[in-house]
């Protein structure tokens, strides 16, 4: 009884049954809006790149909905024709590809998915975070270009030792490959070396070079706001103040003191984001594992993008 009154107690203390309480109702109860999307934004990067953390910095005061990870189409019905991660070419005006996305940028839609971390009862600009995005960015941008773009990069091997960390699988390589305008359009030349990764670290590299590749190669300087994790660890002051520019804010010390708390999804970590060691995962690959995944992103002439 003594262990369960303990537990109690300290989440009373750290407020932790009211957030989640009120977390519930919000997402059962909020008040639909049609979206300002002019006044909305997408945080897009690869998984466990750092994009809930981003997303909570940015929502610091709760002003946004916040949809999360619409690009899924095995909860959202709409989008059950949608690839896992859907290439669309940037002229597709096809109504069956439009409409589901327009219905759920204009948050016209409820899930309790895409819904299961917003906190905003009322409100007319929404913040639509995702990983599954990167091969329909343009897309989006050619046909919704009012809203803005911030694209968070983290070093590869960051992000596929942690991936490899949690058991994140690998088949969306295949599912790439499954696309023909994708491979036409852009990885043709990739394809034996697609066939040929050898292992998973291997592979997570692969996709991260694919996804990222795909979204870069496809927009012009100034078209969407780049930021780095690591930047934000190391020189967040700097970073945020050029974050707070692009969407026109100035509220960078309330930023600051939100920035140090570890987001929703991080999975092991109790400590702040930025006290970690963001170099750890060089302990946890060999020699032979980083020049084999140096030679994949020098494929796609992504190896200096980090040095």
């Amino acid at each position: 009884m003594t262990v369960t009154v303990d537990l109690i107690e300290s989440y009373l203390k750290s407020g932790q049954i009211f957030h989640r309480l009120r977390k519930v109702i919000v997402r059962n109860l909020y008040v639909s809006a049609e979206t300002d999307l002019s006044r909305s934004v997408i945080v897009a990067g690869s998984g466990r790149s750092g994009t809930t953390w981003l997303s909570e910095i940015i929502n610091f005061d709760n002003r946004y909905r916040l949809i999360f990870e619409p690009i899924r189409p095995e909860v959202v019905a709409s989008l059950a024709h949608f690839q896992p991660k859907q290439y669309l070419r940037p002229d597709n005006n096809d109504e069956k590809y439009l409409k589901p996305i327009e219905n759920i940028l204009y948050g016209r839609i409820r899930n309790p998915f895409l819904d299961k971390h917003n906190m905003r009862f009322y409100s007319r600009c929404s913040l639509i975070k995702m990983i599954r995005g990167h091969l329909m960015l343009r897309w989006l941008h050619t046909h919704f270009p009012m809203l803005p773009i911030i694209f968070l990069l983290r070093h590869p091997l960051a992000v596929a030792v942690s991936k490899q960390r949690i058991g994140w699988d690998t088949e969306e390589l295949e599912g790439f490959l499954e696309q023909r305008e994708l491979v036409d359009d852009h990885l043709g030349r990739f394809i034996n070396l697609i066939q040929n990764v050898r292992t998973d670290l291997e592979r997570h590299v692969l996709i991260w070079c694919i996804e990222n590749y795909i979204a870069l190669k496809q927009f012009r300087q100034n078209e969407l706001f780049i930021t780095f994790y690591e930047n934000l660890c190391e020189r967040p002051q700097e970073e945020v103040k050029r974050l707070l520019d692009f969407l026109g804010e100035d509220s960078i010390e309330k930023v600051l003191q939100s920035i140090r708390k570890p987001s929703a999804t991080a999975i092991g970590y109790r400590a702040p984001v930025m006290d970690r060691d963001i170099g750890a995962w060089r302990q946890q690959i060999s020699t032979e594992q980083m020049n084999r995944c140096l030679e994949i992103l020098a494929a796609f002439g992504l190896h200096e993008v980090y040095g």
